[in-house]
């Protein structure tokens, strides 16, 4: 049987058990163990450059998680409880903006072209922007890094220890 054969019947199979498992969490409440709020001290900058630095400490402060039964990588980033200084400006978790660039390019290649073009640039505003980029873009380097690393674990316990079908 080809693969693409085998994928689809194992999507047939699998996605009916993984919809039931994700809406009995939402049910239950269980998936809100995974968010965290957390005081998060902020640059104090009012630039987009500060803003980016914020960015930068909320997925700092962010632990790497996959949830039981899951095929994506993250649930959500710490959320800044009162008290906080993080300053993101406007921010909708819902919309990424450039998402086309984002995987055309992915965000190391967003990141080295906006360290490439700050290099030239003398703009004050397009300077402010293109570091702004790059460290946001970084830091979402990291961070998937980070879930990278922990998918890699997760699978060799797989193998290690077993499949049972759940996690």
């Amino acid at each position: 049987m080809p693969w693409t054969c085998r994928f689809r019947l194992i999507c047939l199979i699998c996605w009916p058990l993984r919809c039931h498992r994700l809406r009995e969490m939402y049910w239950s409440g269980t998936h809100e163990g995974y968010a965290v709020s957390q005081v998060l001290a902020g640059s104090g900058e009012d630039s987009l450059v500060g803003r980016a630095r914020d960015f930068v400490t909320v997925l700092e402060a962010t632990e790497a998680a996959i949830q039981p039964g899951d095929l994506l990588a993250g649930v959500a980033a710490v959320r800044p409880a009162d008290g906080s200084s993080i300053d993101l400006g406007f921010y909708d978790r819902h919309f990424t903006p450039g998402h086309a660039s984002i995987l055309r390019l992915g965000c190391a290649g967003i990141r080295d072209r906006a360290r490439e073009k700050l290099e030239a640039e003398t703009d004050p505003s397009k300077r402010d922007f293109l570091e702004a980029a790059a460290l946001a873009h970084d830091a979402a380097c990291s961070f998937a890094q980070r879930h990278a690393t922990l998918a890699e674990e997760l699978a060799a316990a797989v193998v290690r220890d077993g499949f049972d079908g759940v996690n």
